[in-house]
């Protein structure tokens, strides 16, 4: 401890931390202040940096974040240009064979007057060209019965058998009584399947309803009779 000349300093530490030089002074206990920040002796409080200190290990990862919430719907982009017009394809392959194309005939008889009650009134010969198919009937003509709740029947058979598959094609006229007398426009046609390819009778015939007795008919009165037939591609399934 050393007494400065002035006798107002209680007195000097000189402290030495990690190789710099650092001077205090105490005044009665008061630290000395100089606003020049000067040393006493007039020289600056002046350190030489020390050396860069060790690299601290990296942290640990934090964790994921929530996933955020999904945009807002785009609009809707341009049309884009016209493609190029790809290979012509393959021929298709029918396996309806002959019956995909037309094949149909009409069979008329002006002012057919017939009078029969029971029995074939006409028909015709139609050519069926595949296995397969099927043939539409349709019949239209003028068709009168007489007597006191009479009824007569007309229908459709191929090669003298009527259809079973799925149907028979038939038509029937009731009366009350003879009072009525009048000749009727009618029509009616039907599907059948399963008929073989070739030549096909197709007749029209004329007959009694079930559970009623023979009675008066008569057809095609003063007017043309017609038989349609048509081959049919085979149904869906």
């Amino acid at each position: 401890m050393m007494k400065s000349s002035a006798g107002n300093f209680a007195g000097v530490f000189i402290l030495v931390t990690l190789g710099c030089l650092q001077i205090s002074a105490q005044v009665n206990s008061v630290p000395y202040q100089n606003s020049n920040n000067m040393m006493p002796n007039g020289n600056e409080d002046r350190c030489s940096s020390g050396l860069n200190g060790i690299p601290g290990t990296p942290g640990i990862p934090g964790s994921h974040g929530q996933p955020g919430r999904d945009g807002g719907k785009g609009e809707i982009g341009p049309i884009g240009p016209k493609g190029d017009r790809g290979d012509r394809g393959t021929p298709g392959k029918c396996s309806c064979t002959k019956a995909s194309t037309m094949n149909w005939k009409q069979c008329s008889w002006p002012n057919l007057n017939n009078g029969a009650d029971v029995g074939v009134i006409q028909g015709c010969d139609f050519v069926k060209n595949s296995n397969m198919s099927s043939l539409r009937v349709s019949v239209s003509s003028n068709f009168y019965v007489a007597g006191v709740s009479a009824c007569k029947r007309w229908f459709v058979t191929f090669n003298g058998v009527e259809c079973r598959d799925p149907i028979t094609v038939e038509g029937v006229l009731w009366v009350p009584s003879t009072e009525t007398r009048s000749h009727r426009l009618g029509q009616f046609e039907g599907v059948c399947n399963d008929l073989k390819a070739g030549i096909i009778r197709v007749d029209f015939n004329i007959g009694n309803c079930p559970d009623f007795g023979d009675t008066n008919g008569y057809t095609g009165w003063n007017s043309a009779t017609r038989l349609f037939i048509e081959e049919l591609p085979p149904p869906q399934q």
